[in-house]
């Protein structure tokens, strides 16, 4: 009887995250409780970078927003995953970044202008164009996925109220495994107001702006501050570092084509001017730099298999 459970529950699983199953991975953060996921991105001199993997770090034959994605971005490198919520037709909540369809799966039009139930049909193109065999994942999905696995950081895209947000991680209970990401301090608020104890990525370009997210009475421990895209802020990063906190560059454009010519000490050097956190679409190329040093360093908690 006690066979029987184990094999139904196995059914289960694979049916909730797609057909085919999930492959092992080699890197792991698992955050128990809220402090903990705190501690990981609290600021100190002895920090090791961390690799934010842009949309769950597409490569060939895995496709965006994918859990199957996700697990082969964390078989190559220690990172936390970036990941992008759409909402369809009738309001479920499920992984796509564009405002169409067509780009990213085999199906086409307005993302809310489609019911889940055409949508759940469809599978997942790579970013050559190429049909997988994965299926569209719902944030549902993807929630139970990173339990045990790493820290998913939340892109919210068009139409969604934070309300929904707020209540999917709570059914999941991942409040200690999530970062929400808020473009504006009104967002920032928003997400505060409702769950005090959510982990914010919030956007500030200068320091008066995070002083101003400070004002709003959102911890700065349970703040990242994503400080832009390419653009280098010493002095910004010195006022967020001073308060605890970690800064976020969004190295997707200028950055990453930089470290493709030229190797990885333009992430180094970048590093060393004071980014904690790189968002990238490059999240493999920073292996060979980030594993020994977290072997010589973890204070992030990440495992290792």
């Amino acid at each position: 009887m006690r066979f029987l459970s184990r094999v139904v529950i196995g059914i289960i699983a694979v049916l909730l995250l797609g057909t085919f199953p999930l492959q092992a991975q080699r890197y792991r953060l698992a955050p128990k409780t809220q402090a903990a996921l705190y501690q990981i991105f609290a600021y100190s001199p002895e920090r090791v970078p961390i690799v934010s993997a842009h949309r769950g770090g597409p490569a060939a034959g895995y496709p965006e927003n994918c859990p199957q994605t996700f697990a082969h971005t964390l078989d190559h490198v220690p990172a936390i995953i970036e990941c992008d919520i759409s909402l369809s037709q009738d309001s479920v909540l499920f992984m796509l970044h564009d405002n169409k369809l067509d780009r990213t799966t085999t199906g086409s039009g307005p993302v809310n202008q489609t019911p889940w139930k055409q949508i759940r049909k469809l599978h997942l193109k790579d970013n050559s164009g190429q049909e997988t065999k994965f299926k569209v994942p719902t944030l549902a999905q993807c929630l139970r996925w990173g339990k045990g696995k790493t820290v998913l950081q939340l892109d919210i895209k068009r139409g969604i109220r934070p309300e929904q947000i707020v209540a999917a991680i709570r059914k999941a209970k991942a409040a200690h495994r999530v970062m929400v990401i808020c473009y504006t301090l009104e967002q920032a608020q928003a997400y505060h107001t409702l769950a005090p104890d959510l982990l914010l990525s919030v956007s500030a370009n200068n320091i008066e702006e995070w002083e101003a997210h400070k004002a709003a009475g959102i911890p700065p421990q349970q703040m990242v501050v994503f400080t832009g895209v390419d653009t280098l802020k010493p002095e910004l990063y010195a006022a967020v570092h001073a308060d605890g906190a970690m800064c976020i560059i969004g190295a997707m454009r200028a950055i990453d084509k930089a470290a493709t010519q030229d190797g990885l000490t333009v992430y180094q050097d970048i590093a060393q001017q004071g980014v904690d956190v790189f968002a990238t679409d490059r999240p493999m190329a920073f292996a060979e730099w980030i594993i020994p040093l977290l072997q010589q360093n973890n204070t992030q908690g990440w495992l290792f298999k």
